[in-house]
């Protein structure tokens, strides 16, 4: 159990890194951002940088001999370089799922609503002028969604806003793939770019991977990376070609 009282994001990531006999990098972006106040109450390292990432709209990962502190969807290597991302087509995958939002999701739009429900989401803060409790919010295409916790402060409010905005945005179309291990797929870790080709005008577009998991078992090594959208890149097929080129099949519509 311990806490840290005004200080930089930078500094918690490198009292974690060390603790845990590893380097910290943190992007510039991310480095001097203020925070008054956070606890660690029976939580590990990992936990707590995860909740921290969440906040500010970032990935925590150790790798390599480094803890990772990056922006989402920055297909970084731990020094600082653009990592290259892999381009994936349907012979290299044995089973594969496409999805988009849920219906009421808190996750992602509204599936069906063509981007014309606009709701907020909320996160509470303590103003300390007047000692009221207030309401950040931003716009987003989806549900409303109220943050469960109440910040110390507004600017942490608006960041975690903008985080949850995010967040819906890149959960707004999902995909999961599986297939034989080659050796352009083991060199993929998580935020790390992929592009999928030739499975149909919805699912070619740029990903970014969430998650993944390489499983050697009998019938040999195999991978499964599960994508969410690479918010920095249009999707492959946003124009629709006038000749509507059907490498796939179109499942919704």
């Amino acid at each position: 159990t311990r806490s840290w009282d005004n200080l930089r994001l930078a500094d918690v990531v490198k009292t974690v890194a060390t603790d845990n006999g590893l380097i910290p990098r943190v992007a510039d972006a991310l480095k001097d951002i203020h925070i008054s106040h956070i606890d660690q109450v029976a939580e590990s390292d990992a936990n707590l940088l995860a909740r921290l990432a969440r906040d500010y709209n970032a990935v925590s990962k150790p790798s390599g001999g480094y803890w990772l502190f990056l922006q989402q969807g920055a297909t970084v290597t731990a020094s600082g370089k653009q990592a290259g991302g892999i381009t994936i087509t349907p012979d290299e995958v044995s089973n594969w799922s496409y999805s988009e939002g849920e219906r009421g999701s808190s996750t992602g739009k509204a599936t069906g609503s063509g981007g014309k429900a606009k709701e907020k989401i909320g996160v509470r803060y303590y103003d300390e002028e007047d000692g009221t409790t207030k309401t950040s919010t931003v716009e987003h295409d989806g549900p409303a969604m109220i943050n469960p916790y109440t910040q110390s402060e507004k600017t942490t409010a608006e960041q975690q806003a903008n985080s949850r905005k995010t967040q819906a945005k890149r959960n707004e179309q999902k995909m999961a793939l599986t297939g034989p291990c080659r050796p352009k797929h083991v060199l993929l870790t998580a935020e790390a770019g992929v592009t999928t080709s030739g499975f149909g005008s919805r699912e070619d577009r740029a990903w970014v991977v969430e998650s993944l998991v390489f499983s050697l078992t009998s019938a040999g090594f195999s991978y499964t990376y599960n994508l969410v959208v690479d918010i920095r890149k249009p999707a492959a097929a946003s124009k629709k070609s006038e000749k509507q080129d059907k490498t796939g099949p179109s499942y919704f519509g």
